[in-house]
């Protein structure tokens, strides 16, 4: 049951894709096909989604007034204080340290931070 749980978690982080429509696959290398190698594609992407997201958050926050930049920084710690545990946990309890943990993990910080980038995007105050 777990081994079959892990492969749907591999198949769905598979078909994970950007903002643009392209899945987090397009970025690793062909011969990228050892879980070391799936690993590190999954963190460039994680790294790619997160650098998006700083420079949506720079623009967003030289958009406001004063008072708005405040409660925008103080909404983005409480966000990214979140983040990171919540994603180790939801994968730590799905992967149970195997070795596509780290996959999992990097696709969970790209998902997430996809989501608050678009967030961003419409951010109001």
């Amino acid at each position: 049951m777990k081994r079959l749980l892990l492969i749907a978690l591999a198949v769905s982080a598979s078909a994970l894709a950007d903002d643009r429509g392209s899945s987090w696959q397009e970025g690793c290398r062909p011969d990228e096909q050892t879980q070391l190698e799936l690993n590190q594609c999954a963190q460039r992407y994680y790294q790619s989604r997160d650098a998006e997201l700083n420079k949506v958050y720079k623009t967003t926050m030289q958009s406001l007034p004063a008072e708005q930049q405040k409660r925008l920084r103080e909404q983005q710690r409480a966000w990214l204080k979140s983040r990171d545990p919540d994603c180790r946990a939801q994968v730590e309890a799905e992967a149970a340290g195997g070795s596509i943990l780290p996959m999992l993990y990097s696709l969970c910080l790209a998902e997430a931070t996809a989501r608050r980038t678009q967030q961003l995007r419409d951010w109001h105050p």
